[in-house]
């Protein structure tokens, strides 16, 4: 959903060009891969629960920092950094959210997986 929503907000802004546009979304999409790569080794270290917490309130902080700049019609830090913090902030969430009830000692078979990951593609 962001995805699509910084893209057509780049292009209908009066002061962002079409490339400086695409270029805010292949941010989001990078900082997507640098965060999955990220939180492979930090899966180790770090609980999923305490994992997802503070995913889910970067991304809340990010959708705040993203208004304020709006507000300040700074809508170039909307594009690139509101991108790249959102990128970042989601890239983890999906497969974070797939390891959970198992993290939390629930008993989880492939035909329960395959529930949660026909459930989350349907929305």
């Amino acid at each position: 959903i962001y995805w699509g929503w910084i893209s057509a907000f780049g292009i209908l802004s009066e002061g962002i060009t079409l490339e400086q546009s695409l270029y805010g979304s292949s941010i989001f999409w990078v900082c997507m891969t640098l965060g999955r790569g990220l939180s492979i080794p930090l899966a180790y270290v770090v609980s999923t629960s305490k994992q997802l917490m503070v995913l889910l309130c970067g991304a809340f902080c990010s959708i705040l920092l993203c208004i304020f700049f709006l507000f300040r019609q700074q809508d170039l830090n909307v594009l690139f950094i509101g991108s790249s913090l959102m990128g970042f902030c989601c890239s983890s969430m999906y497969p974070l959210t797939m390891n959970l009830p198992n993290s939390l000692g629930m008993k989880t078979s492939t035909k329960n997986t395959s529930k949660y990951a026909l459930g989350g593609s349907i929305g």
